[in-house]
């Protein structure tokens, strides 16, 4: 019976989203016409972990906190779906562990530090989920270490000089996102250093800009490509290194 219902609601959910009207009504005759067999608990079960999306339509006394755990570690998203009677710290620390983007389906209310800090290990680039009153330095220099194309989603006064270098070292592109007050001498060393390309998006007109194009060029002769109007010296260089 279990696996019957599972094929039924299947066909009623895969290409759902939203549901219709039709689906819907059918989804709630499904559920009415299990309600006297004796596994009907069983069955609910078996429908959570199908499709969070049932959730709405089980009649609420039936709705427990075994249920809504079941259905948050089968579909993430299903927390969207959880009454807000059982949206518990707890449940709310489970979801985020199985996956970090289930925080954009948790409101102020039951956000707390731990839960922010479970999603940024598990998904740092659900930092853009999370409200500006719970971004903490440790946590932008947890999430750009693990994808440093996260900083695009912290504010711009909580990208620091750790936060970008640490960004640039994961993920040489995210130098687009470094502030010009923030971007240093070692941040545009290290993102060019690993991706010599990234030298074109920088237009700045500071001292050691020129030491860096010579070491890319001395490094990765092919660097000079990417470099807006090379001096002269910097195009005889390469022509020196070539012939070498």
């Amino acid at each position: 019976m279990a696996e019957e219902l599972s094929a039924q609601i299947y066909s009623i959910l895969r290409s759902a989203i939203p549901l219709d009207k039709t689906k819907i009504n059918l989804l709630k005759h499904y559920i009415k016409s299990i309600q006297d067999y004796e596994n009907y608990t069983e069955l609910l079960f078996h429908m959570v972990k199908l499709s969070g999306k049932v959730l709405p339509f089980i009649p609420p006394e039936h709705i427990t906190e075994q249920l809504c755990k079941h259905a948050v570690s089968s579909n993430w998203w299903a927390l969207d779906e959880i009454p807000n009677k059982f949206k518990t710290e707890e449940l709310c620390l489970f979801a985020v562990k199985n996956s970090g983007w289930a925080i954009q389906f948790i409101n102020e209310k039951h956000l707390t530090t731990s839960i922010c800090e479970a999603a940024i290990q598990k998904e740092p680039s659900s930092i853009r989920f999370i409200p500006r009153n719970y971004l903490t330095p440790w946590l932008c220099l947890e999430a750009a270490t693990y994808d440093g194309m996260t900083i695009e989603h912290i504010p711009k006064a909580l990208r620091t000089e750790a936060v970008c270098l640490a960004a640039v070292k994961r993920s040489p592109l995210s130098i687009l996102y470094v502030p010009n007050i923030t971007i240093t001498h070692e941040i545009v060393f290290e993102a060019s250093d690993r991706l010599p390309s990234v030298i074109k998006h920088i237009n700045l007109k500071t001292p050691y800009m020129k030491q860096i194009h010579k070491q890319l060029v001395e490094k990765y002769q092919i660097a000079i490509q990417y470099i807006p109007n090379p001096s002269s010296d910097l195009i005889s260089l390469h022509k020196m290194l070539w012939e070498v």
